[in-house]
């Protein structure tokens, strides 16, 4: 029974009936309620049932059924273009390793397989020495190599023996593969692998079968005792057991972490983080640094060394957050986590320069400008603030040309003013101006326009009437009204935050 959800009704298929005569019927009642159909490609052109039909009865009391179907219908129904489609002939083709169909003969003659020929290359790294997992170094890494429990991510190439095209690649999937080194969460000669590498290194290694898919493969991808060459290259790695330890610990066992213990945890979250932003990947950025702020900001502190390296720890953090909230285009978030870092730091010119330029993102120009000059003295051969300077510049000049041609379209200039002793009459339908009409349709043009966030109104440019129904309809649009005196009485109209 199929329960179609969109009209509340229900149709009833008696499975026990079906025969060929008769399921063209049924599948035209499945099709009137499934949304995704396409009628194009008709289930009934894909399958033919022929004979009798299917006993059910026989299905359900567990005895054999037989049953047919045409499968050069099958066939005709299978785009072969849409497959091509989604290979990338140019990469497989670059991802080529000739070695692996090119054989040698010694020299005694005696002829040599290409894993053959790369084995007499390579030097044996499994943990038995028996040869299970052999290796050779392409492009030496840097560093140390990568302890047990870290977080590695790596791009590779799989090949088979005789066959120069990979069979699994991540350059092909456009992604590179992570994982937790020596967790047992890959193959075996994988952990293997990687545990003998360092920090952008490049190597080939033969797994033998029982260090990848064992000896029955997994077919038909897999042959059968098929040892394979594997292609690495360290991307990066972050050392994660402290975090990874904290993670599994009990609420006791939480409770009991010192400043020390949680500077390590915050160090595997930060350059997690740090990982994930070279990624572009912020948002799981952001998430990293906001888990390390929290632990740390609930972090009990005994003595002013440790609050001077709590504080140094947690500036790093802020600015790391402003840094990704600018890269998300998140300007309120930005200058909230300016504002803690300069809290650490009252002279950091990367929190004062952020907050600068979060200020022109919010067109608020003057404060910008402050910020920003206040950071390049901070640093004056910065070109990163130099650069924000001029688009400063290019975005005040932008507006003022859009302020420009919205005012001339929003009022129309009048002559006449309105004395202080006129009475005026507002919003009653005899006096009602064509003017306010147009107020009202530009103040609703302001409030969609992303592109003005504020716009400001000379008020002597006015009469009296004009304001109090400017201001009036302001506040019904739910927009900010604030007077700003100087030499000229500027009316200020903001957008709330929503």
């Amino acid at each position: 029974m199929v329960e179609d959800k969109n009209s509340n009704s229900v149709l009833s298929t008696d499975f026990d009936a079906l025969t060929p005569d008769n399921v063209e019927k049924e599948l035209e009642k499945l099709k009137l309620i499934d949304d995704n159909y396409d009628s194009d490609e008709d289930e009934r052109d894909r399958v033919k049932l022929t004979g009798k039909g299917l006993d059910f009865r026989a299905l359900k009391a567990g005895e054999d059924v037989e049953f047919e179907y045409d499968p050069d219908k099958v066939e005709d129904n299978f785009n072969l273009e849409d497959e091509m489609d989604q290979i990338d002939y140019k990469k497989i083709y670059s991802l080529k390793n000739p070695e692996l169909i090119m054989d040698e003969e010694d020299e005694n003659g005696i002829s040599k397989t290409p894993f053959e020929i790369l084995r007499s290359k390579m030097e044996d790294i499994s943990p038995f020495k028996n040869k299970m997992v052999m290796k050779r170094m392409l492009i030496p890494g840097s560093g140390l190599p990568i302890p047990l429990g870290s977080r590695v991510r790596v791009h590779y190439n799989a090949y088979f023996e005789m066959n120069d095209e990979p069979f699994d690649s991540t350059h092909l999937r456009n992604k590179s593969f992570e994982f937790k080194l020596g967790a047992g969460n890959v193959v075996a000669g994988l952990d293997v692998a990687v545990a003998s590498m360092k920090k952008h290194e490049k190597s080939q290694f033969i797994f033998e079968p029982d260090y990848y898919c064992g000896k029955f493969g997994c077919e038909p991808r897999v042959p059968k005792n098929t040892p394979v060459l594997f292609e690495i290259e360290v991307i990066s790695f972050v050392e994660a057991n402290a975090y990874d330890q904290y993670e599994t610990a009990s609420d006791e066992q939480r409770e009991k972490v010192n400043l020390e213990q949680m500077l390590k945890i915050c160090n595997c979250l930060r350059e997690l983080g740090n990982d994930n932003y070279k990624r572009m990947n912020y948002k799981e950025a952001a998430k990293k640094y906001r888990k390390a702020i929290y632990l740390l900001e609930n972090t009990n502190l005994k003595t002013e060394e440790e609050e001077k390296r709590w504080q140094g720890v947690m500036l790093k953090l802020y600015l790391n957050m402003s840094q990704v909230c600018l890269k998300r285009a998140k300007p309120k978030k930005t200058i909230y986590y300016c504002k803690l870092a300069l809290d650490q730091d009252a002279q950091n010119a990367k929190a004062i320069y952020r907050y600068g330029k979060s200020l022109r993102m919010l067109q608020d120009f003057d404060r910008s400008r402050k910020f920003l000059l206040r950071a390049y003295k901070l640093a004056p051969g910065s070109k990163e603030i130099s650069d924000e300077i001029t688009q400063l510049d290019q975005d005040i000049a932008k507006y003022k040309n859009l302020e420009k041609d919205f005012y001339k379209k929003m009022f129309k200039q009048s002559d006449q003013k309105t004395s202080d002793n006129d009475e005026i009459s507002l919003d009653t339908e005899e006096n009602f101006d064509p003017t306010k009409e147009n107020i009202i349709k530009k103040l609703n043009e302001f409030k969609s326009n992303e592109n003005l966030k504020v716009f400001k109104v000379q008020m002597h440019m006015f009469s009296l009437d004009i304001l109090n129904f400017l201001i009036r309809k302001a506040e019904d649009m739910n927009l900010t009204i604030r007077e700003i005196k100087g030499e000229t009485k500027i009316l200020q109209i903001l957008k709330n935050e929503s």
